[in-house]
């Protein structure tokens, strides 16, 4: 079962985009965006630069946001390893952190930021 959703959302994310890179156009050689995008400033040109870049694998992996508990971690640990190896081999979007204290989550998100080619999004459950 959990491999049917897992490629279920591997499609719904591959046609999602699909259906973004059939939106651009090429003008002059040069690919654009439609005008919906301002893509004008700098800061865009290099996100532009950036997304053109990568593999439409590591496209999707942005759109992965992992769960992680960044309670009593330490650099050694096979979880530590796993968060690593998700940042710098499957480069995921970002994590969500449940449990673990404030100096933890920034101790935790500092240490996977530092790993990571983009900037994570880094969500947090501070339910107590």
């Amino acid at each position: 079962m959990k491999i049917i959703i897992t490629l279920v959302i591997a499609a719904l994310l591959s046609i999602t985009i699909l259906t973004f890179n059939k939106n651009s156009k090429v003008l002059g050689g040069e690919k654009t965006v439609s005008k919906e995008f301002n893509f004008n400033q700098p800061a865009s040109i290099m996100v532009r630069k950036k997304l053109e870049s990568m593999t439409l694998r590591e496209k999707i992996a942005q759109m992965v946001v992992a769960n992680a508990v960044p309670e009593n971690f330490t650099e050694g640990s096979a979880e530590f390893k796993k968060f690593k190896r998700l940042c710098e081999e499957t480069k995921v979007g970002g994590f969500i952190f449940f449990k673990g204290s404030s100096t933890d989550y920034v101790k935790l998100s500092n240490k996977l930021q530092s790993f990571s080619d983009v900037p994570l999004l880094i969500g947090s459950d501070f339910e107590r």
